[in-house]
């Protein structure tokens, strides 16, 4: 994309990610490093844009921000990238390298890519809110 003006980004963007999304093999896709999708230059709505992509896959997108009080957002208030998305219609899966054995996980406890792959909705998943 380097090679667009800013304006051609903007609009070829959701294309070009749609493109990638569409040829991954499989039916999940794991998106990390997600900030890019949040320049103000862009002009785009990133969570928008990450739901328009899982239309024929799961897309599973590594969240850089806070999730609390029924919201997640990205960057902080007055900062120019700053977003806050209600989560009632989102999966959320909070996974960090240590999970607390009162919520019912096993200390030292890792998600890997193996075990989002094998998800079922019938399992239980640490931290699922």
């Amino acid at each position: 994309m380097l090679d667009l003006t800013e304006r051609r980004r903007a609009l070829q963007l959701p294309r070009l990610l749609g493109e990638i999304v569409g040829e991954a093999t499989g039916e999940l896709v794991l998106l990390d490093n997600i900030e890019n999708l949040f320049d103000v230059h862009l002009e785009q709505d990133p969570l928008r844009l990450l739901q328009g992509l899982s239309g024929n896959k799961t897309v599973v997108a590594a969240w850089n921000g806070p999730i609390a009080d029924g919201h997640m957002t990205y960057a902080v208030p007055g900062h120019p990238e700053y977003r806050r998305y209600p989560i009632q219609d989102l999966v959320i899966v909070v996974a960090s390298s240590v999970m607390r054995q009162e919520d019912g996980c096993e200390q030292d406890t890792e998600i890997r890519f193996e075990d989002i792959q094998a998800w079922q909705p019938d399992l239980r998943i640490c931290h699922l809110r």
